[in-house]
Parts: structure tokens; sequence; C-alpha cells
């Protein structure tokens, strides 16, 4: 199965500087961050300390504190810097409870106020931990793919993949081990239910709800620069390209299709599109030139395999 990522792009980022300094600073050092990609209808953002509600868009860092809230029809991924995800399905509200510590050791809580989130979490190691809370209980996990829905006394929790201990807020020491396939649930002032089997039907439009093609196109970003960034006729402009991974230089060719917008044209092609592949290093550069003088935009887009 393929499918496509889409990123529009403005010019004007130094982005040779970006990727030198990205290149010097380890994996493991990176700061345990949350991104918000993925955003369909209208979300919402409320920074920690304010009362206003700003319009949420792609690639806006949030911290801890800040609260994020999804209308009808709308949802949000959030990306975090050791490659784990959460998406927050519609009529949702979720506060980032706390993020620490580095992509090698991240603490990550998640306050679910209300609404449906599926998580995707990467295998954590020992120093690490990933927490999900609702107002009944609280998750945690290893490294696992599943869902978590709290309404106003009772949390459910499907696995779909690995395992995750779920307790009760009301008393930690009630908690039981969730296998994949399998569902819990926990209402107020109570233990968590014994775990059953989740049916086939319903395990499956669970999974669907963060979908393979969703969680594989948030790991990729790509990243354009034009240089100088107005155009001139009768001059050359560099158009840089580099494909990222959760954040990190993608080390492969990748085959991509890039259109200019406005006038421009590629040298090698002399129309406003072409289709490249990137060194091993997952980076290109391009010539383009222009008839007339303006700032040029340029839409980059990638095709994925999923496994099946």
């Amino acid at each position: 199965m393929k499918i496509r990522t889409m990123m529009a792009i403005l010019t004007g980022m130094c982005l040779c500087a970006g990727l030198a300094a990205f290149h010097q600073f380890s994996y493991a050092a990176k700061p345990n961050k949350a991104t918000l990609t993925g955003i369909k209808g209208k979300v919402a953002v409320q920074a920690k300390g304010t009362s206003t509600w700003k319009a949420a868009t792609n690639n806006m860092e949030v911290n801890a504190g800040d609260i994020v809230k999804t209308s009808a029809d709308s949802s949000a991924i959030i990306k975090f810097s050791d490659g784990s995800m959460v998406k927050q399905g519609a009529m949702a509200t979720m506060t980032i409870g706390a993020l620490s510590g580095s992509a090698a050791n991240a603490k990550t809580k998640l306050d679910v106020d209300s609404g449906k989130t599926w998580a995707r979490v990467r295998k954590l190691g020992n120093e690490s931990s990933f927490n999900i809370e609702t107002p009944t209980a609280v998750a945690g996990v290893r490294g696992t793919f599943f869902s978590s829905e709290a309404e106003e006394s009772v949390s459910t929790f499907d696995v779909f993949d690995g395992q995750v201990v779920v307790s009760s807020t009301a008393d930690p020491s009630q908690s039981v081990a969730v296998n994949a396939h399998e569902r819990t649930s926990v209402a107020t002032n109570k233990a968590p239910a014994s775990p059953t089997q989740i049916p086939a039907e319903e395990e499956n439009n669970g999974r669907n709800g963060f979908s393979e093609e969703e969680y594989t196109s948030a790991t990729f970003e790509i990243q354009v620069s034009v240089s100088p960034q107005v155009v001139k006729p009768g001059e050359n402009a560099t158009l840089s390209v580099q494909v990222f991974k959760n954040g990190e230089p993608y080390a492969r060719e990748v085959d991509l299709k890039l259109t200019l917008g406005g006038s421009a044209t590629f040298a090698d092609s002399g129309s406003n599109t072409i289709s490249v592949t990137t060194g091993s290093t997952g980076g290109a550069t391009l010539k383009i030139s222009n008839s007339v003088e303006e700032s040029v935009s340029v839409d980059a887009s990638m095709t994925i395999k999923v496994k099946k």
C-alpha cells in the first residue's frame, strides 16, 4: 500500500545551517518535546497560565501545562522526541501533564480529560516512562499501540499491540495488565475490570482510528529552502530539500516530486514540476530560474510503502 506525504513549505529557511546543527546534536541528547502535526478540522491550544485559545498549526510545539482541544470532526497528532505519537480524536481535551528528560530517557505524562486518544509508543528504556491519565484511571506503557476513551464516569482502554498496565486513580494499587487484543474499563472509585477480548470488528475499527498510513506519514517531514528567497530574471537560485524521519535526517535515497509556485521553473526540466531521487543522505539540491522577480513557494511530496 502506498501513501503520500505532502508539505507546503514557506521559503526563506536557513536549511544548511539548520542541518549542520542537527548533525552535531545527537538523537539521545534531544530534549523531550511535543509537536503537533496532522491537524484536521478545528484544533485549539491554550498555553499554560493563560486563558486564551489559539488555533493549532502543524509543527506547533506544545509544552507541559498546555491544553489541546479538538472540535467535532477534528483531530491532531502529537509527536514526541523519541518517536512516540498520540492521536487526539474529535471532541477531546488533553493536557500535557509532564515532559522531561531527553529522547533516550523521556518521561511523558498526558492527562486526557475527555474524549478518545490513540497512542503508539516506541519501546522505552529503563529510565523512560509514558503515562496517560484519565479522570478514573492511569495507563502505563513501555512500548505499545492502544486507545483510551474518557467519559464522564468511566474510562475504557483497548490494547492492539504490546501490553498496558491500567490502574485506578482512586487506588493505584488496584491494577491489571491488559495484553494485545484485550480491553478493560475503570469506573469512578472502582478497580479496573478484568480484561476481556475485544470483538474483532471493534478492534479493527479501533486500529483504524490511528492507521498505519497516518502513523508512517507522521514520522516523515520534508524541509525545503530556496536561496536567495527572491529569484530574479536571468539569475539562478538554489533549491535544497531534506527528508527527515522522526526528526533525524533520513539517510536513504527517496523519490520526491517537487512543484514550484508562481512562474519559477527548474533548470533541469524547464517546467515547474520535477521528479528527483535524493542522495543517500536524504537530501538534494537543484537550480531554479524565473522570468519575473518573485518569491518562490515549493510543494514537496513523497511516496511511502506501508508494510502489511
